[in-house]
């Protein structure tokens, strides 16, 4: 890319470009131009600031429920795990779904 169309994309990026170039560095580190156009991209919209912590909280929420385990049995009473295998033994021989 040129130096006149990156200083263009910098200028001139749009809220779904931004979103974009969020998420897209959750992933993957950004090219010098698109990270510029991003940054000052969220010190002049609020909604996109916005949206960029609320991606940076969801992947913080993620990462410590992996931490934790997806299916962490002290989470259930032992009341709600009996009427879970209650449930599953009666409908187990249905196919369809419960009534």
């Amino acid at each position: 890319m040129s130096r006149h169309g990156r200083w263009t994309r910098i200028l001139t990026l749009h809220c779904e470009t931004a979103s974009e170039l969020a998420s897209q560095e959750m992933d993957e580190p950004l090219g010098f131009a698109d990270h510029l156009a991003l940054r000052a991209h969220i010190l002049i919209c609020r909604s996109c600031r916005r949206f960029q912590r609320q991606l940076l909280w969801m992947r913080l929420a993620a990462r410590s429920r992996s931490r934790v385990g997806v299916l962490d049995q002290a989470t259930l009473s032992p009341e709600a795990r009996v009427r879970i295998a209650e449930a599953l033994r009666e409908g187990g021989n249905d196919d369809g779904p419960p009534p």
